[in-house]
């Protein structure tokens, strides 16, 4: 019975082995296969992976194989690396260096792209022998501008609601309003002759224009009454940057 269950045993790990290897052949064959037809070059050469070799002879085989593809890889890294970005060209991103230069971001890689904020450059970057810089061009300034959304112009009316002069899909953003007298006249106090310059006033009091002028007469040292006009204007709508700046280096 000893025997026997031996015996037994042994046929089952031959068979579990036999079964192994034929796995990790379907699936070198099945590598090799894909391979070739993916590189459009499958030929009579997918035969040289049979069934019956055993797993060795077939990782030697795709070796083989491999190799007369060589001059394929090399003619396509070639053409990778001359149509790559350029060394010194900057791009933007709305992710900040602390995101942009991360290992969870894809594309990481901090030896090849550094923040364009004038700090040190990697040691024997390209961008240093070629431009004999030690460090990174400083475009924070550029990244702290704002940028113009719209710009508005035209006449508003004493007493008008600065708001209604802003376009909608802007209405939101940060605006600056610019205004000087169109049509502002001073006003008498009485009708002497001897009268002072006119004063004008054009400015924004709780989110309305003001837009007026009165007259002084200096004899009497009286003021007339504050007489209304309109305003010529320009507004503008911005936005801060939303941008980050990087460098290739290498």
């Amino acid at each position: 019975m000893h025997a026997e269950s031996a015996n037994t045993t042994s046929r089952l790990l031959a068979h579990n082995l036999k079964g192994t290897k034929m796995k990790l052949r379907n699936v070198v064959v099945l590598m090799v296969g894909g391979l070739l037809v993916g590189t459009g070059a499958a030929t009579s050469q997918t035969e040289g992976c049979r069934t019956d070799m055993s797993v060795i002879e077939c990782v030697r085989r795709v070796a083989e194989i491999a190799r007369g593809f060589d001059d394929q890889v090399k003619a396509v890294y070639s053409e990778i690396t001359r149509k790559e970005l350029p060394v010194g060209t900057v791009i933007t991103s709305i992710l900040p260096p602390e995101e942009f230069l991360n290992d969870k971001n894809p594309q990481f890689d901090n030896s090849r792209w550094v923040p364009a904020d004038g700090r040190a450059l990697p040691a024997n970057s390209i961008y240093q022998k070629l431009t004999s810089k030690a460090y990174a061009p400083d475009l924070r300034k550029t990244s702290q501008q704002k940028i113009v959304l719209d710009v508005v112009e035209g006449v508003a009316e004493a007493g008008q609601v600065v708001d209604q002069l802003k376009t909608p899909q802007f209405a939101d953003s940060d605006w600056r309003f610019h205004f000087a007298p169109r049509t502002v006249q001073g006003s008498r106090a009485n009708n002497d002759v001897e009268q002072d310059t006119d004063q004008f006033e054009v400015l924004v009091d709780g989110g309305k224009i003001v837009a007026h002028g009165r007259t002084l007469n200096w004899k009497h040292n009286v003021w007339g009454p504050w007489s209304n006009g309109n305003t010529n204007y320009v507004g503008i709508a911005t936005v801060a940057s939303p941008f980050f700046y990087y460098v290739k280096v290498n």
